[in-house]
């Protein structure tokens, strides 16, 4: 899953996003699209700025790249020929950050919050990112500024976290729950609940 933030620079309806989204066919099968496919999952705003997210039929999707271009492109021509300010990788695959790379406009970042099995090299194009100012961060280096903002964002109830939650556990099953989201399989988010009965 790739979530591009987007600061727009007029801010079209939901109803508008929506149908720009609905425009971009599966590469697949090019009479259904994405919306109703699913894999568009949803869209929000977090103040100025437009989260995409898109979940693949399954992790090792051969038309993901293109699903992510398609979509960047549509939201390209919807925001005036800007790219995200800031893109966050959450699937832990080489071709969901390589669509990342491309997704990230001039002083944008991209945000790696899923890592990749061991061995794994990402070619980033060091000249163009120093270039445009472009910033690559892994998720687990926040500030307590970062942490204090999306509290408050959780708070207001601007972030909506339980679609993405796919597993919650009691603490017996906290091996299983390793193992899921080792296996990159079904799982989103797994939540290991301490007081939680199996």
């Amino acid at each position: 899953m790739v979530i591009n933030a987007v600061k727009l620079l007029a801010r079209p309806s939901d109803a508008q996003i929506w149908e720009a989204l609905a425009e971009v066919p599966d590469p697949e099968m090019p009479v259904v699209n994405l919306v109703e496919l699913g894999i568009v999952r949803e869209i929000g705003w977090v103040e100025d700025a437009l989260r995409v997210t898109i979940t693949p039929t399954f992790a090792a999707c051969p038309a993901y790249e293109v699903m992510g271009a398609d979509i960047a492109a549509r939201l390209r021509a919807l925001n005036d020929g800007r790219l995200a300010d800031l893109v966050i990788a959450c699937v832990g695959v080489l071709p969901a950050f390589e669509q990342a790379l491309r997704c990230v406009d001039r002083g944008g970042t991209v945000l790696f919050f899923a890592p990749t099995d061991e061995g794994v090299h990402l070619s980033v194009p060091v000249n163009e990112f120093w270039r445009n100012g472009i910033t690559l961060m892994p998720s687990y280096g926040n500030s307590p500024l970062d942490a204090v903002q999306a509290i408050e964002l959780l708070r207001a109830g601007r972030v909506r976290p339980d679609p993405m939650i796919t597993h919650r556990l009691g603490l017996e099953e906290t091996e299983k729950g390793f193992q899921l989201v080792s296996d990159a399989g079904a799982s989103l988010k797994v939540i290991v609940e301490p007081h939680r009965s199996s």
